[in-house]
């Protein structure tokens, strides 16, 4: 049987408290996509027919069109991944080609430009063909060759994940999403400080992060979206993997992530030559 029947009341205890009038135009959004189909009793309400003691049918939501649809709804969730990983290492490489161009920069006009190109950065509503553009404007102002399209850093993305196991309960701990409850004026904004008094990452809200979550606003949900993170983010400030994946070893995501952070903020103003030897510096002094 591919029908289920819960009340609204308990559609909103499973969801963690969901107002009811947005689950039910929830439901008809679902509905009206062809992915539900609505079984109603002559009272509207959800409930089993039972026949002998078992239930045999139900007046409630029939799931079957989402089953027929199975392999569509699956190809085009894994478009949609496709398309964010493209859209992250797009703007990783825009990010590290601006860092260059900053440290580069020899007037206002520069300067200016490399402002907006960072706000610009910042759009949800960016696509690839636009990041390209300003891949390949940077690549021209930082005399960097650009070699092909889409960029991305996937041999980092498939060591990471292999070498940083997800059943290291200790590191996973540090990053699971459901502890960072951390009180959002414990960390400043922007404002650079020294990194080792700007929070316990084992508390802290994802938004905390101030400059990483610039980047990559959608919190994490699982281990490998950190890891994931923690790649894209040490190649937009092309710090080694290795470095990454030696620091990842003994300190966790959590601090790492925190470290990260600052470094996004010092290099963004130009403050950092070398990063790979800023980076090890600040997580010894850190520890």
């Amino acid at each position: 049987m591919t029908i289920v029947f819960p009340s609204n009341a308990s559609l909103s205890e499973r969801t963690n408290g969901l107002n009811e009038r947005t689950i039910r135009r929830c439901i008809g959004h679902l509905v009206d996509a062809g992915l539900i189909r609505r079984r109603d009793s002559a009272t509207r309400k959800r409930f089993p027919l039972r026949y002998g003691g078992l239930i045999r049918d139900a007046f409630g939501f029939d799931l079957q069109p989402m089953f027929e649809r199975e392999r569509e709804l699956t190809e085009h969730a894994e478009q949609l991944v496709d398309d964010q990983e493209k859209l992250r290492s797009l703007k990783a490489e825009a990010l590290a080609l601006r860092v260059e161009a900053l440290r580069q920069a020899k007037d206002e006009e520069t300067v200016s430009f490399l402002q907006k190109v960072r706000n610009i950065l910042r759009r949800a509503t960016l696509k690839a063909e636009e990041i390209i553009e300003l891949i390949k404007k940077l690549a021209e102002l930082t005399g960097v060759e650009i070699k092909e399209f889409p960029a991305g850093n996937h041999d980092a993305h498939a060591l990471m994940p292999d070498e940083m196991s997800g059943d290291d309960g200790q590191n996973v701990r540090h990053v699971e999403p459901t502890r960072l409850n951390i009180k959002k004026d414990a960390i400043g904004g922007h404002t650079s400080s020294d990194y080792r008094e700007r929070g316990d990452p084992t508390t802290m809200a994802w938004e905390d992060l101030k400059n990483v979550s610039e980047f990559f606003p959608n919190e994490p949900r699982d281990h490998q979206s950190v890891i994931r993170i923690l790649a894209d983010v040490g190649k937009l400030l092309r710090i080694g993997q290795d470095k990454i994946l030696k620091h990842l070893r003994e300190h966790g995501p959590g601090r790492l992530l925190l470290a990260l952070d600052e470094m996004l903020l010092r290099a963004s103003s130009g403050h950092v030559r070398n990063t790979n030897a800023y980076f090890d510096a600040m997580m010894r002094q850190g520890m």
